[in-house]
């Protein structure tokens, strides 16, 4: 039977876990995308991680659908959730999705890594992402360990305050697609297209002094809001807020942008 991995993943700190498991157990990580999820090629397995990021304590978006739609039949089924300060009911509205969609989850766990909501956080200092990151793979080293014993973890579901900021999070979210900036240092290099997990990004043609040049648009509804395209940007044309072209930018350590755009 067929273990498998799937992964959301924005600026990789769920990828770093997703393929630190992946090579424990030799499962090579799955990116979640729509295009996954229409695809209906589910099969039974008898081991599989889903990894992906706390939102506003909640899912992502995608991985809201994920979860809902795709027909997953595991026999042994565990959730990860990475975040960089606290998960709270994050798990719990993962539970909940599965049990709707007949799949029982065996183990749940959360995974800190560095925090990567720079426009509201701030960006990590470097010595503050080290140690982030370092933590990250002993927890992730030990999760391993409690798969391969097939440990079990109930997860405590009823979390109405979680549920509320999440909802409240996605009701908005939308609207924050309108305060990103593209300045006039884009190349049209595409690379913010091929790192956005949902597909949120399609390029457009402007004119520019003269010449026609291709620069991102952001499909407002699709957007899930993990700055990927931003902080991935290697011109750092993408303007948020007070993240402006000279802030630092945030990829995880042992993750490659070239890793990323693979999922493309």
């Amino acid at each position: 039977m067929n273990n498998r991995i799937f992964c959301y993943s924005g600026t990789g700190n769920s990828f770093a876990s997703a393929k630190q498991i992946g090579k424990h157990f030799n499962i090579t990580p799955e990116f979640i995308t729509e295009e996954l999820i229409e695809s209906g090629s589910a099969a039974a397995c008898e081991f599989c991680v889903i990894l992906c990021p706390s939102y506003a304590y909640g899912v992502p978006v995608l991985v809201k659908k994920f979860l809902k739609k795709f027909p997953l039949k595991a026999d042994y089924l565990a959730i990860l959730i990475t975040c960089g300060t606290k998960t709270r009911g994050t798990a719990a509205e993962a539970v909940k999705l599965l049990k709707k969609n007949s799949q029982q989850v065996d183990f749940a766990a959360d995974i800190q890594s560095v925090e990567n909501y720079v426009h509201l956080f701030g960006h990590p200092k470097p010595e503050i992402q080290v140690e982030r990151i370092a933590a990250q793979k002993i927890i992730t080293d030990d999760i391993c360990r409690r798969l391969e014993a097939r440990e079990k973890v109930s997860v405590k579901l009823h979390r109405p305050f979680s549920a509320f900021v999440s909802g409240l999070f996605r009701s908005v979210k939308y609207t924050f697609v309108w305060r990103y900036r593209i300045k006039n240092t884009c190349n049209g290099c595409e690379i913010c297209r091929k790192v956005c997990p949902t597909g949120a990004i399609r390029m457009k043609e402007r004119k520019r002094k003269g010449n026609v040049v291709s620069v991102p648009k952001f499909k407002a509804r699709k957007c899930d809001h993990c700055q990927a395209c931003m902080q991935l940007c290697p011109k750092r044309a993408i303007k948020y807020f007070r993240i402006k072209p000279q802030s630092p930018r945030y990829l995880h350590h042992d993750v490659t942008l070239n890793e990323l755009i693979k999922r493309d």
